[in-house]
C-alpha cells in the first residue's frame, strides 16, 4: 500500500575471492534499497545523522543502488581496482518532501502523500560513479596511488545534474587508502 511510515532498507551482496581460479582477482557486488523517509524523524534533530551528515547512507533515502568492484593484484606490489556505482534516487526540492532528505521533518503535514509511496518518487536523479585506482607499494607500508574518478548525475531538475572528472596522485605512508564514494 506504500504507507509512508513503512521505513526500511534492504542490502545484499556477494564477494568472490580468487575469482575464476585466478589468484588475487576479487569480485564484489552489492545492492541497496532504501524506502522513502527512512532515517527521518518528526524532529529533524532526532533523525539518523551526526554532525549534519547521514549515518546510514551518504545519499540519504529513497533510492536503489548497485555497486560492482573488481580488485586485482597481478604481482605483489601492484594493485588495480575498478569500482562502479549506479544509483537511482527520487530527490526532494525546496518545496517538496518525497523522502530523500533525512533532515526534513517527516510528519503527515510535511510529506507529499500518506499512501502510494514507492522508491524513486520525486525528482528522478541518476548517479553514475566510476573509480579506477592503481596502487604500488614502493616500500613496506609506503604506496604511490593514482586514481581517476568520473561522477555524473543526471536529473529532471538541472540544478541536481553535474559531471566531474577527478585525477589524484599521492604518496601514502602506513595509512588506509581513502575512498571517495560520493
Amino acid at each position: 500500500d506504500g504507507y509512508w511510515g513503512n521505513k526500511y532498507g534492504l542490502q545484499t551482496g556477494v564477494k568472490y575471492i580468487d575469482a575464476l581460479g585466478i589468484d588475487n582477482l576479487d569480485l564484489q557486488l552489492e545492492w541497496n534499497h532504501l524506502r522513502p523517509y527512512v532515517y527521518t524523524h518528526n524532529d529533524s534533530i532526532a533523525n539518523y545523522s551526526n554532525y549534519n551528515q547521514p549515518l546510514a547512507h551518504p545519499l540519504g533515502a529513497n533510492l536503489n543502488e548497485g555497486i560492482g568492484i573488481v580488485r586485482f593484484q597481478p604481482f605483489f606490489p601492484l594493485t588495480l581496482q575498478l569500482r562502479i556505482t549506479v544509483a537511482n534516487q527520487g530527490r526532494d526540492t525546496s518545496n517538496s518532501n518525497w523522502g530523500s532528505n533525512i533532515f526534513i521533518p517527516s510528519v503527515i503535514s510535511t510529506i507529499e502523500t500518506v499512501y502510494g509511496n514507492e522508491v524513486g518518487q520525486g525528482v528522478s536523479t541518476n548517479l553514475f560513479l566510476n573509480e579506477f585506482s592503481v596502487s604500488y607499494m614502493i616500500r613496506h607500508n609506503m604506496f604511490i596511488d593514482l586514481k581517476y574518478l568520473y561522477r555524473r548525475t543526471r536529473s529532471d531538475v538541472t540544478a541536481f545534474s553535474s559531471m566531474d572528472n577527478i585525477f589524484q596522485i599521492g604518496i601514502r605512508i602506513n595509512a588506509v587508502n581513502k575512498e571517495y564514494q560520493f
